[in-house]
């Protein structure tokens, strides 16, 4: 009788174990996406713009995640706008297993100088600088249209507004404000973000000289309360650009997997030139 109560016994630690290995769900897995934007400096703005716009739009997703998707954490380092230390911080999150997907660097210069680094390491980079032009990279897949293209269309809007005297301008708001003080007669074509804080004061002084390349482009998730959400989070209104952003992200996150991704499908961007009188 007591070998019989034993082997009962034995059976049913069997059973128990069987069910806590076999029948307990598994941890929710994460994965990471990388952010690398100028948090000091000339550009910090932009940084803070599009962490705060992350934030929000993954707090939303993880909110509301599919059954059987992963958590998607967001990881946000500095590169102050510096190529050198632009290529640091690819380094550090192509180390990174759990990152599928960075977004960055805003700066042609810091973007260029990063792409190597993610291509070597086949993590991709959904660009957000205005690079010079479409040719297609590997692991590197545009946000944005490229210079070329924006020229292009500024030109025809020129044309068919018949503006002489137009230029195009790739720069920071600071060296565009430089070049239409030096010819005062000229149009400037500006496809900067009205992100930075001398942006409206830059208009007002040079009314008749700026005009604004604005999105356009929808994408299914855009709540109409988001400009409340993103101030409640960030303590200050969102910009175009953290809206822009915000689009982007709830693009990504339901893509993501366990595996890095050489591409994903993203919506492309339109623009509408806006006179700025």
């Amino acid at each position: 009788m007591k070998k019989v109560k034993s082997l009962g016994q034995a059976l049913l630690g069997l059973a128990v174990l069987w069910f806590s290995v076999g029948c307990e769900p598994s941890p929710t897995r994460t994965v990471k996406i990388g952010l690398v934007a100028p948090f000091e400096g000339l550009y910090r703005s932009v940084g803070y713009d599009v962490v705060f716009a992350m934030r929000l739009a993954l707090q939303e997703y993880n909110a509301q995640r599919p059954a059987g998707s992963p958590f998607v954490e967001l990881v946000s380092l500095d590169d102050q706008a510096d190529p050198t230390l632009a290529q640091e911080q690819a380094r550090s999150l192509a180390a990174d297993a759990q990152v599928q997907v960075v977004l960055g660097h805003w700066l042609p210069e810091t973007t260029q100088a990063a792409i190597p680094i993610y291509q070597q390491a086949q993590l991709l980079l959904v660009s957000t600088a205005i690079l010079p032009d479409s040719t297609p990279q590997a692991f590197v897949q545009p946000a944005l249209p490229d210079a070329l293209s924006l020229a292009d269309s500024a030109q025809q809007y020129a044309t068919a507004h018949g503006l002489a005297g137009v230029a195009f301008s790739n720069a920071g708001w600071y060296e565009l404000a430089a070049a239409m003080h030096a010819t005062p007669q000229t149009h400037w074509f500006a496809n900067v973000f009205a992100s930075y804080p001398d942006a409206q004061a830059l208009w007002a002084k040079n009314p008749p000289y700026v005009l604004q390349a604005r999105l356009t482009a929808n994408t299914p998730h855009f709540p109409s309360d988001f400009a409340q959400r993103y101030q409640d989070l960030a303590g200050n209104p969102p910009s175009a650009l953290a809206g822009f952003i915000y689009q982007l992200v709830w693009q990504i996150a339901p893509q993501l997997r366990h595996e890095r991704a050489s591409q994903l499908e993203i919506l492309p961007v339109e623009w509408a030139w806006v006179d700025g009188k």
